[in-house]
């Protein structure tokens, strides 16, 4: 026995108060939240319900662009964050986590100068904001590593070196994420 689909309905699925009406249209959609009716030159009344399914409706489309727009953005930070950390091993050498310090340090720098600059700018979209807070430099620092770091020294029992890491960190992070809002603040000024 073959079970065949109903005939296609195009009224079926829209709202009752739009079938009912017998609109048709995205003008139509317009005209029940407020706008004059068409050729009686009279405002009907908002139509409450139907702008929160509206809002509801495009609620997933905006938070997906927004996770998609930080997905990028970390990309793009962790791809830094390889790259500076291999080009300060290179240098630096192995005995000092010199590269997961550096980009901590500039990722706080730039945090700092960013969020500042953020509040002080009006046209500063938020979907930027998130995408270089959030994604660049969410994916360019990394708390991830400095604990590793940290874990392996105390581990090896030099607790003088995971020290030294610790307060490292902590003072470089907290003085470059002021010296950011700082800098921000004269560059908006």
């Amino acid at each position: 026995m073959r079970i065949e689909p109903p005939p296609f309905n195009p009224e079926r699925g829209r709202s009752r108060s739009r079938a009912a009406d017998g609109e048709r249209g995205a003008g139509s959609l317009a005209r029940a939240r407020g706008s004059p009716a068409q050729g009686t030159g009279r405002v009907r009344p908002r139509n409450v319900a139907a702008d929160r399914r509206d809002r509801a409706r495009l609620l997933p489309c905006r938070r997906m662009e927004r996770v998609l727009w930080v997905a990028i953005g970390g990309a793009l930070g962790s791809a830094a964050r390889y790259l500076v950390t291999e080009w300060v091993l290179a240098r630096s050498g192995p005995a000092f986590p010199w590269g997961t310090l550096a980009v901590n340090v500039v990722g706080s720098f730039l945090l700092g100068f960013l969020f500042q600059l953020a509040l002080a700018v009006e046209a500063f979209p938020p979907t930027l904001r998130l995408a270089l807070s959030a994604g660049v430099l969410g994916g360019f620092t990394t708390y991830s590593a400095f604990n590793q770091e940290t874990l392996l020294a105390l581990g090896r029992g030099d607790a003088l070196h995971a020290g030294t890491i610790v307060l490292a960190t902590l003072a470089g992070c907290l003085v470059a994420g002021f010296a950011g809002l700082a800098l921000a603040r004269l560059v908006v000024a």
